[in-house]
């Protein structure tokens, strides 16, 4: 059995990585949808009359996505420090999973199979995230 390679493959604590990811990821969710909002309907914010609405599920979104993404995401973390390999485009990876899985049980649940768009979406803010934690951690990129 291999020693724990311990914190040397990281600069800062993995739970500050993992708090400010939390608070990090839904701003880049919001400022995602802005965008998409500007092209779409030509101005900044959510279509006329949905701001309530979008609100509201984004809250459901996010609190449900960051829980599937702490109960997938976290443990693959700490198995990839545990065998060494806590780096940027691993941690990515997992978020990338992560974020699939996150968005396909959020999809289930309200009753509807996820198409490409939503995978595609998840997938992104997954690796988002992957991003932030990786940043904020201070891991390598590559050894």
């Amino acid at each position: 059995m291999s020693p724990d390679p311990g914190p040397e493959q990281h600069r800062r604590p993995l739970w500050a990585a993992a708090f400010v990811t939390i608070l990090i990821t839904p701003v880049l969710y919001i400022a995602f949808e802005m965008v998409i909002a500007a092209v779409e309907h030509g101005r900044w914010g959510p279509a006329p009359g949905t701001g309530e609405i979008h609100l509201a599920l984004l809250s459901i979104a996010i609190v449900f996505c960051s829980g599937i993404a702490f109960a997938i995401g976290l443990p693959l973390i700490v198995a990839l420090r545990r065998a060494g390999r806590l780096q940027g485009g691993w941690i990515c990876g997992a978020g990338v999973l992560s974020g699939l899985i996150g968005m396909c049980a959020l999809m289930l649940l309200f009753g509807t199979l996820p198409d490409l768009e939503v995978l595609a979406f998840g997938a992104l803010m997954g690796l988002a995230a992957g991003a932030v934690f990786a940043l904020v951690a201070g891991v390598q990129w590559r050894r």
